[in-house]
């Protein structure tokens, strides 16, 4: 793979978690995440990789570099320029657990995607988000 090549995650899911938060979940091989104490509370953060996350209204994108055990590194670019609605992008969080980054997405106006969501998934871009 060439410097710069990106694959997309193994698997993505989205699940409509109530009329305001869509979660969306990036199964991506090999990462690793630690527990570390902040604010308080305990969150998880990626151990051997490095991720990068935008949120826009009409979609997100995030880009994961992980450090493979023989010190190569393997690219994963996730791109959604249309979601079926609105999102408000600083309201908007991302989570990590063993092998999977969770983005939790805050619609702008209570309404179901369920539909949407189900017959498209989310369309997926290649290219970059404006």
């Amino acid at each position: 793979m060439a410097e710069g090549d990106y694959r997309r995650p193994q698997a993505v899911e989205s699940h409509e978690e109530d009329l305001l938060t869509v979660t969306v979940t990036l199964h991506i091989k090999d990462l690793k995440v630690r527990s570390v104490h902040a604010f308080k509370k305990d969150v998880k953060e990626p151990e051997n990789a490095t991720v990068e996350h935008s949120f826009k209204e009409r979609g997100f994108q995030v880009t994961c570099d992980v450090q493979n055990k023989d010190k190569t590194v393997t690219k994963y670019k996730q791109v959604i320029r249309r979601l079926p609605g609105l999102i408000d992008p600083d309201n908007c969080d991302i989570k990590y657990e063993k092998e999977k980054i969770i983005l939790i997405l805050r619609k702008k106006e209570e309404c179901s995607w369920e539909v949407q969501l189900s017959k498209n998934m989310l369309e997926q871009e290649d290219i970059e988000m404006d």
